[in-house]
């Protein structure tokens, strides 16, 4: 049968564990340590999801799962009068794949694998995060500055190009042979601009083009 770690958490203090639930503990491969204040930390190189675990009173072994193990625990809890408020047993191999966590009070046991915990929380910031957006503020037809809410575009330089040269001096140095996607150059009007912080409403002008739209 195929074993992994496992790690419970906290130690339980000493006097909740019985010799029957420190049996079961060995049943599924976890090793009972007596640490100081003679509470028992629980642990295990060789973790076993099912086990053949005899209660007192039965004849004969039983296979059972690593959820009747749970609700052993679930049960030091609530007998545990307020010293044990909760459990939690970690086991798997390491890999994000297989990696599970089960958070057990008196009321609920809960696990989740640490791969739906992160898809989960990467879900949670993404919603959270709004989307960044990047403004390009014109007066008179001339570009005057160039906002994003995005702090990574902030000090980044864009390039405006205007391709209406027809006012424009040959000699102008602002006029430069820009290459196409042809293979070609055609002239336009260039300059650098900083990116700055956007210090205007963005997100709403963005949503009243939508609606208008």
């Amino acid at each position: 049968m195929s074993t992994c770690q496992c790690q419970v958490e906290p130690a339980i203090p000493a006097g909740i564990l019985t010799s029957a639930d420190l049996a079961i503990c060995r049943d599924f491969g976890l090793k009972a340590v007596e640490i100081k204040d003679r509470s028992i930390d629980l642990a295990s190189e060789n973790f076993c999801v099912w086990a053949d675990c005899r209660l007192p009173g039965e004849d004969g072994l039983t296979p059972r799962d690593v959820n009747f193990l749970f609700c052993f625990v679930q049960d030091w809890v609530r007998r545990s009068e307020g010293r044990l408020p909760w459990v939690s047993v970690t086991f798997g191999h390491g890999g994000i794949d297989d990696l599970t966590a089960v958070f057990i009070t008196d009321t609920k046991i809960e696990a989740i694998t640490l791969q739906k915990w992160l898809q989960a929380k990467i879900a949670a910031q993404q919603a959270a995060s709004p989307t960044p957006r990047l403004g390009v503020v014109l007066e008179g037809g001339l570009v005057t500055a160039v906002v994003s809410t995005d702090p990574g575009l902030v000090g980044a330089t864009a390039v405006v190009i205007d391709y209406d040269t027809n006012d424009s001096s040959k000699n102008d140095p602002r006029v430069v042979q820009v290459p196409q996607s042809d293979g070609s150059e055609v002239p336009a009007w260039a300059m650098a601009v900083t990116v700055e912080p956007s210090g205007i409403g963005l997100a709403k002008a963005y949503e009243a083009i939508c609606e208008e739209g």
